[in-house]
């Protein structure tokens, strides 16, 4: 049997005012969705827990059947082919756009978690001069910088980390709590600051890049082009220590699998789980950018028991607050990535109906609720739909939140759903695969 998953990152929304109070996925006009939702199963499922303190990669670990997500330096370190030592404490390092503090704003806020338009050389400037900055301004902290590393990555994905030293060896008195930046947009990032015992010695080197950006020659040059400024370096994530180790994705299932992806997250995900990762081309424009997931998604079927094909777009134009540019890239998800995915898996037959056909499941699912009005992660639970092969129809409607609740299948632990979608039904479940909880569907009280 041939699978396929499509994960819209940041897919699911709340009710937007300039989309007459409708979710940019409803707004949308996405046939493709509609079509999988109405002949198959839809539902929710609960992704994530705690959305401030989750992680980029929280929700797609849960869909791929991992309990516990690995740290976003973790996937970024993996993202990167970086190696961590097992005291290695891996965090996220973004260079970000804040507002001027002065005596008449005291309250500054997060406006950017990634700057417009910065690109990976200047990224890399400046970050080599606030290592130089905190070895001049910081000589206190002598013995941490010497234990501390800079490792610039693609599309804004930097790491910092600690060898073994006191930001690490200070989790043993407290817990370390940073949020991501993406998640306080808008927000006084003071209110934020990082807690801890290692929080205070991040907080310290957060503190002191404000003063390596001001007035930089990068800045200068953005600023002349009507761009934000960098303000400074934010530094976050989760006290998980050394590589993220997870099972095989292919001892786990018994599924071979490609991950179809630019995402950081989930490219580092793929290769801490061991499923093949596909690189796509560079391109110049989102339209383009999504076309190709679809190109390379749907050749990888040829090869692969399971595809699956991850974007961040949705997500991008919610943290823009650009609910219509969210929708536009729902539309494009669907024409270019699904549509296309679905004739290949449809020459694969039904074997429910014929035995001799080697028989097709697709899934369609958001990884996470991100509130566009809000530009910030939210911790509902987000929709799914899943059709193909003894997927028995229930309730039909188009893929929606609103629809997903309504019908009869909420999964409280998203981890389960992988198995669900692979197995549920099937005359023959796989030897291979390990025993899993699967869900059972429980009725709504409407």
């Amino acid at each position: 049997m041939k699978y396929a998953i499509v994960i819209l990152t940041g897919g699911a929304d709340t009710p937007v005012e300039s989309l007459d109070a409708l979710t940019p996925l409803v707004s949308a006009t996405t046939p493709a969705m509609d079509r999988v939702s109405t002949t198959g199963r839809q539902g929710t499922a609960r992704t994530v827990l705690d959305p401030m303190f989750a992680g980029t990669g929280a929700g797609l670990c849960t869909l791929l059947g991992i309990a516990e997500a690995p740290s976003d330096g973790q996937l970024r370190a993996r993202a990167s082919g970086i190696d961590l030592a097992p005291d290695d404490l891996a965090l996220r390092l973004d260079l970000v756009c804040t507002s001027p503090a002065s005596d008449e704003n005291d309250r500054p806020e997060m406006l950017a978690h990634q700057p417009e338009q910065l690109s990976t050389a200047e990224a890399r400037v400046l970050l080599a001069d606030l290592a130089a900055h905190w070895k001049r301004t910081l000589p206190e902290r002598a013995q941490l910088l010497e234990r501390l590393s800079i490792h610039v990555g693609s599309r804004g994905a930097h790491l910092l980390v600690d060898h073994g030293g006191p930001i690490a060896k200070a989790l043993d008195e407290s817990p370390l709590r940073c949020v991501e930046p993406e998640t306080i947009l808008g927000k006084s990032w003071q209110d934020y600051a990082p807690e801890g015992a290692a929080g205070e010695i991040v907080a310290e080197l957060m503190e002191a890049s404000h003063a390596c950006f001001e007035g930089h020659e990068i800045n200068r040059t953005r600023e002349e082009s009507g761009l934000l400024p960098v303000s400074m370096a934010w530094i976050s994530g989760t006290p998980l220590t050394g590589d993220a180790i997870l099972p095989r994705f292919e001892d786990t299932f018994g599924i071979r699998a490609a991950m179809v992806s630019r995402s950081p997250h989930a490219l580092g995900l793929a290769d801490a789980v061991a499923i093949d990762r596909i690189s796509l081309p560079e391109a110049d424009t989102p339209a383009e950018r999504i076309a190709s997931l679809g190109e390379y998604a749907r050749s990888a079927l040829d090869r692969y028991d399971l595809v699956i094909a991850e974007t961040a777009a949705p997500l991008e134009a919610s943290l823009a607050g650009d609910a219509h540019a969210k929708a536009e890239a729902l539309e494009l998800i669907d024409r270019t990535v699904l549509t296309p995915l679905l004739a290949r898996l449809e020459e694969e037959g039904d074997n429910e109906t014929n035995p001799d056909e080697p028989g097709f499941r697709c899934m369609v699912a958001c990884d996470r609720t991100v509130s566009s009005d809000e530009r910030t992660p939210l911790g509902d639970p987000v929709p799914f739909a899943m059709c193909g092969s003894w997927v028995r129809s229930v309730v039909q409607g188009p893929y929606s939140e609103a629809e997903a609740r309504e019908c009869d299948l909420h999964i409280d632990d998203a981890s389960a759903l992988m198995e669900y979608f692979l197995f549920s039904g099937l005359k023959r479940p796989r030897s291979t695969r390990r025993p899993r909880r699967t869900p059972s569907p429980t009725p709504t009280d409407s």
